[in-house]
């Protein structure tokens, strides 16, 4: 039994260390663990945010692309330009939103000089259908110029993801 008091005496210290180490321990274990949970709460944030500013560029350059290829505006793809344009609003600052509603101006611009000239009579003034035609080609000019820049100004606000 003296041997037993002994042997526990001799570890006492030993224990009382350990004891009081183990609420530091712990206390660093859940800390790391919470950290942890952040970090990778932040990366899926930022990853749903990347995901949310590249829908709307795609549909930005969806619109501007085809108004390069055929200049002309499609109404069907204004709108979903227009729907990203809103989008815009929430997601960019203030700078991306000054470019989009330049595309915004000329692409409705153009629009209603077509609707201009469709509804146009057939007698219609032709000095009238010629300068709806000279600003309808300004319009377009002024697309494929913005169009050109387009990259440049969303790759700003659309950074890579670090892992």
């Amino acid at each position: 039994m003296k041997e037993l008091l002994n042997c526990i005496n001799e570890y006492k210290p030993l224990l009382d260390l350990l004891s009081g180490l183990v609420s530091p321990v712990l206390a660093s274990t859940v800390a790391y663990i919470a950290y942890q949970q952040w970090k990778t709460n932040d990366r899926k944030e930022r990853r749903e945010s990347r995901q949310e500013k590249l829908s709307i560029y795609k549909r930005v350059k969806t619109h501007m692309n085809y108004v390069d290829a055929t200049r002309e505006v499609r109404r069907d793809l204004y709108e979903e330009f227009r729907e990203a344009c809103a989008e815009a609003d929430f997601v960019f600052p203030q700078e991306l939103n000054n470019f989009l509603s330049e595309i915004d101006t000329n692409s409705l611009q153009w629009l209603c000089d077509q609707d201009d000239l469709d509804c146009a009579a057939p007698d219609a003034d032709e000095k009238s259908i010629q300068a709806l035609h000279r600003e309808m080609e300004v319009y377009m000019d002024t697309l494929q110029k913005l169009r050109g820049k387009l990259y440049e100004e969303f790759s700003k606000h659309i950074g890579k993801i670090r892992a």
